[in-house]
C-alpha cells in the first residue's frame, strides 16, 4: 500500500500566532500579577478558616509559584500541614472541618475575572 500525501492549509494561523505574540508581550506581566494577587488572597482566606490548635497548620499555609509565575499552588505545607486532609475531609472518628475548599470556591470567580482582565485584548 502506497503513501497518501495530504496537504493541510490552516486559514488564519498567522492571526493566531500574532495573538500569542501579543499575549507574550502585553499580558504576561498582568497575568503574573493576577496570579500573585489571587494566590495571596486565597492563602489569607485559607489561613482565616483553618482550624487552630497549635497554629502550626495555619502557619504552614503558603503559596508556591510556578517558575514562569503564571500559576501557583496554595495550601498547607509539610511537615506542619501534613494533617490538613484529615481536617478538610474528616475521618471515621472526626467530622470534616473544610477550610480549603470553601476558600477556593470563594476565590474562583474573582480569579477568573482577574485573568480575563489580564489577557483582554491580547487574544481576539
Amino acid at each position: 500500500m502506497g503513501r497518501v500525501k495530504v496537504d493541510v492549509k490552516i486559514t488564519g494561523a498567522e492571526d493566531v500566532l500574532a495573538a500569542f505574540d501579543r499575549f507574550d508581550k502585553a499580558s504576561r506581566v498582568n497575568l503574573r500579577s493576577a496570579v500573585r494577587k489571587n494566590a495571596n488572597a486565597l492563602r489569607k482566606a485559607i489561613q482565616t478558616r483553618a482550624p487552630v490548635d497549635s497554629g502550626n497548620l495555619r502557619d504552614s499555609i503558603a503559596a508556591k509559584y510556578d517558575k514562569d509565575g503564571l500559576g501557583a499552588d496554595v495550601g498547607p505545607t509539610r511537615p506542619q500541614g501534613s494533617h490538613a486532609h484529615l481536617l478538610e475531609f474528616g475521618t471515621v472518628k472526626m467530622a470534616a472541618q473544610p477550610f480549603i475548599t470553601p476558600s477556593a470556591e470563594e476565590q474562583r470567580d474573582k480569579y477568573l475575572d482577574d485573568v480575563r482582565s489580564a489577557v483582554k485584548g491580547a487574544i481576539p
